[in-house]
């Protein structure tokens, strides 16, 4: 596992290997920065990078007959469930901080549209614009009107900003990272290689997406038959 910066210069290494030089015959920096972060974006589209994850624990407390909450100014996206159940979102209670349960994923369209029902513990979430989780039923006042907590796993949105010098990156593969870096950069120069790097960075993307589904179908798999087995289950 390397540093951001570390990293950043061995993009800049490759990136002169290649020929993508500024007109002052040099690799830009900055740059190099620019098409590091685009590649992260793209990546982190379709495939959980662990650097990004944030566990926000608690996210918030719930108010009596608030169904509204901000969410983190660096909140990117969820993270990619498991199955329907695995949302990485829980409400447990306050009082005790026990008895966690997920939270089920419901379209925001739907979620908008459908009556209210009595306050309650809630047991569905939605994200809406603007950075806003919606949860449904509205919570009500819980246990000994001691409240919920809501906890979080998320992706943070990319930036600049998101990274320290000395932050451990570390991406789940370094050929695709790499190849998408230099194709960016050979984009943003206006380079004659660039058709051949986005060729590169497009087969070995492919290959990433491919590992990453055969991954996730034979937990899915494991998981359909361990619940239909009647021996347990998320729940």
């Amino acid at each position: 596992m390397a540093s951001y910066d570390d990293t950043l210069h061995e993009i800049a290494a490759a990136a002169h290997a290649a020929g993508l030089l500024s007109g002052s015959g040099q690799v830009d920096i900055g740059q190099a920065e620019s098409a590091l972060l685009h590649a992260l974006r793209r990546m982190s589209q379709t495939i959980d990078i662990d650097t990004l994850k944030v566990m926000a624990d608690p996210l918030l407390v719930t108010v009596e007959g608030e169904h509204t909450y901000a969410l983190p100014a660096n909140f990117g996206r969820l993270t990619m469930p498991d199955d329907e159940t695995d949302s990485g979102i829980f409400v447990y209670d306050v009082e005790t901080n026990s008895n966690p349960t997920a939270l089920r994923y419901m379209d925001p369209n739907d979620m908008m549209a459908r009556r209210d029902a009595a306050a309650q513990r809630p047991s569905h979430f939605a994200v809406l614009s603007s950075k806003r989780l919606r949860l449904f039923p509205t919570p009500d006042a819980g246990p000994n009107s001691e409240h919920y907590y809501v906890s979080m796993v998320y992706i943070v949105e990319i930036s600049a900003e998101s990274f320290l010098s000395d932050t451990d990156l570390s991406v789940p593969d370094h050929t695709y990272f790499r190849d998408a870096t230099l194709a960016q950069m050979a984009t943003e120069l206006g380079h004659p290689r660039a058709p051949e790097l986005w060729a590169l960075a497009t087969d070995s993307g492919a290959r990433l997406l491919n590992q990453h589904l055969r991954v996730a179908q034979r937990f899915q798999y494991k998981h359909a038959r361990y619940s239909r087995s009647g021996m347990g289950g998320r729940h």
